[in-house]
């Protein structure tokens, strides 16, 4: 479920969600981390942010199947 115009959730519930997923693997947690030093930077500085994101995306769906 994805509450984007806040009317379920006050916050992000794509970052909760994309943080739950890396979290509950632990092959994309290593992922993550080694990631990090890259996807950080590019996620925290506004012109090259989508990038940053997509990056953590990626991380958090790769693999996934429909249900």
């Amino acid at each position: 479920m994805f509450d984007l115009d806040g009317t379920l959730l006050t916050g992000d519930s794509t970052s909760i969600w994309m943080i739950d997923c890396i979290r509950n693997s632990l092959w994309r947690t290593a992922i993550a981390i080694a990631g990090l030093p890259f996807a950080l930077p590019l996620a925290l500085y506004a012109p090259s942010r989508r990038i940053g994101g997509s990056i953590f995306l990626w991380i958090a769906t790769v693999g996934l199947t429909e249900p």
